[in-house]
């Protein structure tokens, strides 16, 4: 792992442990809504202030409504336009639907008792980032088809998909375990220490889980670092040993990632008449054994092919 890539998965990491605790503490849900509770109050505050106001307001509006539709047209001087980019039509006709109800709480439902920073502005600020990730989605799956540098392109994927599967596992596992360890203490409070003993132990059994994905962006990073290898000579003596090499830590993996699963639920076993919660895992961590397995099998097809290319080489 070289240091750029280590530095990636560190910021990955802190960035998900950040927003494990700004979530666990409230303090992001919080202020995402009440950004958006503001937002409500302005436009209304302008509406409030007349026609002028009004107009202000519906211009604001538009102008929010109309960044996709200015990608949109920037996009269509530049390339052709496909299917996926009417997604920003309907990102535009979402933006512009969410500020008019932010302005008009009280059509929301037709109550003005509405609680407008609970499930609507959940649901709008869903809906908004589903449409924005399925286009960006779509978009990037169109630049696989028409991309020419392939092996450029692929490294980068497998570098943002290590990156991506730290970050998540690190946001879940570290959300779950100050969640459980606010509910252990909260639940405990005549055994202070039993309290305390068990989130230890719930740190712990934290970061083994944490491990395989780590794990996993680990298969992904040397991924990308044999599809740079098979660029540049696919059948080179360097290869063929970064491969073997490859193929040996990927078995060295799954076997951790599976041990690591394995020693967790047998500690909790071990202590479970000190602890004042537990929980099994009942599967394995599969997707770093499934990546692990599939670059294993990857290095080996591999590794047949460069027997079968010698082959053929020594009957020419």
């Amino acid at each position: 792992m070289t240091k750029r890539e280590a530095l990636l998965l560190t910021a990955a990491a802190a960035l998900g442990a950040v927003l494990a605790g700004l979530t666990e503490w409230g303090m992001g849900l919080r202020a995402g809504l009440g950004l958006i509770d503001g937002i409500g109050d302005g436009l209304r505050a302008l509406s409030g202030l007349g026609y002028a106001g009004n107009l202000a307001a519906w211009a604001i509006c538009l102008a929010a409504a109309g960044l996709p539709l200015g990608w949109l047209w920037y996009q269509r001087r530049r390339r052709r336009l496909y299917w996926e980019d009417a997604l920003l039509l309907l990102l535009a006709a979402q933006l512009l639907y969410s500020l008019y109800r932010l302005a008009n709480r009280a059509a929301l439902i037709g109550q003005e008792t509405l609680e407008l920073t609970g499930v609507w502005a959940l649901a709008a600020g869903g809906a908004l980032f589903a449409t924005l990730a399925g286009y960006a989605v779509l978009r990037l799956l169109r630049r696989l088809e028409k991309e020419a540098g392939l092996s450029r392109l692929f490294r980068g994927l497998l570098t943002g998909a290590a990156a991506l599967l730290v970050f998540l596992a690190v946001w879940g596992a570290l959300s779950g375990f100050l969640a459980q360890a606010a509910a252990v203490t909260a639940g405990n409070t005549g055994d202070p220490a039993g309290a305390a003993r068990t989130n230890g132990v719930g740190a712990v059994l934290t970061l083994l889980g944490l491990t395989p994905s780590f794990l996993g962006a680990a298969v992904l990073l040397w991924g990308a670092r044999l599809a740079r290898a098979l660029e540049r000579e696919p059948f080179g003596a360097e290869t063929v040993e970064l491969c073997r090499i490859t193929a040996e830590r990927c078995r060295r993996t799954a076997q951790c990632a599976i041990l690591l699963c394995v020693g967790g639920n047998l500690l909790q076993l071990l202590l479970l008449p000190q602890l004042r919660k537990v929980s099994f895992t009942m599967t394995l961590p599969l997707v770093s054994v499934a990546l692990s397995a599939a670059l294993f099998l990857l290095c080996r097809y591999f590794q047949q092919g460069k027997a079968i290319h010698d082959d053929n080489q020594s009957i020419i």
